[in-house]
C-alpha cells in the first residue's frame, strides 16, 4: 500500500504526490518554491547542490534569517500532522 492509499483509507479523500525540481537556482535572489496550497499534507525540499540555501515562509529570508539547508543533500519536510 503506498502513501496515497494509506491517507484515502484514513481520511476518505484521494490524494497524489507532485515534485517540482528547480535546477540551475541563481542562489543570490529569492525564489518562490511553494506557492500556497490550502490543500497541501506536507512538503520535502533537499539542496542537492554545491552551496547553501535558506528557506522562509516569506520574502525577507536572507544569509542570516531563515532555515540552512547545507550543501549535497541539506533536507527539510514538513507535515501536516505534525508541524502545524
Amino acid at each position: 500500500m503506498n502513501v496515497a492509499e494509506l491517507i484515502e483509507n484514513r481520511y476518505g479523500i484521494k490524494t497524489r504526490t507532485q515534485s517540482a525540481s528547480f535546477d540551475n537556482l541563481d542562489t543570490s535572489v529569492h525564489t518562490k518554491v511553494l506557492p500556497n496550497n490550502p490543500n497541501r499534507l506536507g512538503w520535502a525540499a533537499v539542496n542537492l547542490g554545491a552551496v547553501n540555501i535558506f528557506l522562509a515562509f516569506d520574502v525577507r529570508v536572507s544569509l542570516t534569517r531563515g532555515i540552512l539547508l547545507t550543501p549535497n543533500g541539506g533536507s527539510m519536510t514538513s507535515l501536516y500532522e505534525e508541524d502545524f
